[in-house]
């Protein structure tokens, strides 16, 4: 307004005016000031004019908007800044669950750092996970991540025990087992498909490469959602028998087998390989005669990949195909296979 240059700290303004709106709900940051539209901007910029919060708003919220909205430029907080007020209140926010409020049922998962529990919480189903080689600062660091990504696409976080441990929204249905049920149908197949790229597209796109995608941490709603777990680890230090055995490393990236870093591109190629089991319902190189060691050597030369059926359409085994590129440069960003997804709506229908 004043007619200096464009800079970030102007984008931190209207990022708090947009909190603002959050909070009020009101589209017109302004609408209630007794003022004309010509005398307004006269207002906010020499007189300190800003909106006015609810009544209802938290504290913390409050100074979060003041402080993006500050008069100074230089004063207002960056975007890391602000994102990390923003993932503390959530982590802050968590439920802290009674260990005695728990009843343990069945063992769902076990691996060399974690198990996974089916228990309840004050009657409803939920999931426990414990984990075995981590110190209570580590859990709580994953915590954290968790509970910054939580939404529509992630298995939902109900809270953390003293052990500490995870307390989850307990989910029947992984993808595996959601398979097991028999034919699901090419529409179903393509809105999970569509579903998945939409979940992995959100973790990518909030800086967190997932590592570790396998069916068995996909996930289904009841309307078919998506929703994925095991993200919020450090996927470098995951146990050595999640690459070296013979059925993890079949879902595995070729580059990941030779050793290197979980990747976003590791990721796409998860992707594929789902894509491949949604559509055969088998899981991939299951059909072929070779040994695991001479399959899995082939995949890393970049030999291998799974098949499709004869009614597949052309370009969803493409784009799967495209995903499971051998060099992951080639491979599209979860955002361009949504897209993709989209563009063939009609095959949808």
């Amino acid at each position: 307004m004043l007619g200096h240059d464009y800079a970030a700290a102007a984008d931190i303004y209207s990022f708090g005016i947009v909190l603002a709106q959050l909070s009020s709900l009101e589209t017109q940051p302004y609408a209630f000031e007794p003022c004309s539209r010509y005398l307004l901007p006269f207002r906010i910029a020499h007189e300190g004019l800003r909106p006015a919060m609810p009544s209802t708003c938290p504290q913390w919220y409050a100074d979060l908007v003041a402080a993006c909205v500050h008069t100074e430029p230089d004063a207002r907080p960056t975007a890391d800044g602000i994102v990390a007020r923003l993932q503390a209140r959530l982590s802050a926010g968590l439920r802290r669950i009674d260990d005695n409020e728990l009843v343990e049922h069945t063992l769902v998962a076990s691996s060399r750092s974690s198990i996974v529990i089916h228990g309840s919480h004050v009657g409803s189903p939920v999931a426990i996970k414990y984990f075995l080689q981590r110190t209570p600062r580590q859990v709580n660091e994953i915590v954290e991540r968790m509970a910054a990504l939580q939404s529509a696409h992630t298995v939902p976080l109900l809270g953390v025990t003293s052990a500490p441990a995870l307390v989850m929204r307990y989910m029947p249905f992984n993808l595996r087992t959601w398979l097991q049920d028999g034919p699901i149908g090419w529409r179903r197949t393509r809105l999970v498909a569509l579903r998945l790229a939409e979940a992995m597209a959100f973790l990518h796109n909030a800086g967190v490469v997932h590592g570790h995608l396998v069916p068995t941490n996909v996930f289904l709603d009841a309307d078919d959602g998506v929703r994925l777990s095991d993200f919020g680890v450090d996927h470098d230090e995951l146990e050595s028998s999640t690459i070296d055995d013979d059925a993890a490393g079949f879902w595995t990236a070729p580059e990941r087998l030779q050793g290197e870093a979980a990747s976003v591109a590791a990721d796409v190629f998860g992707l594929g390989l789902l894509f491949a089991l949604l559509e055969t319902q088998q899981e991939p190189y299951g059909s072929m005669r070779e040994n695991a060691s001479c399959r899995l050597m082939q995949i890393v030369a970049g030999n291998l990949r799974p098949l499709f059926t004869s009614s597949c359409p052309r370009w969803y085994s493409h784009l799967a195909l495209d995903c499971m590129a051998h060099d992951p440069s080639h491979r599209p960003t979860a955002t361009q296979v949504v897209a993709t997804l989209v563009s063939n709506v009609e095959d949808f229908l």
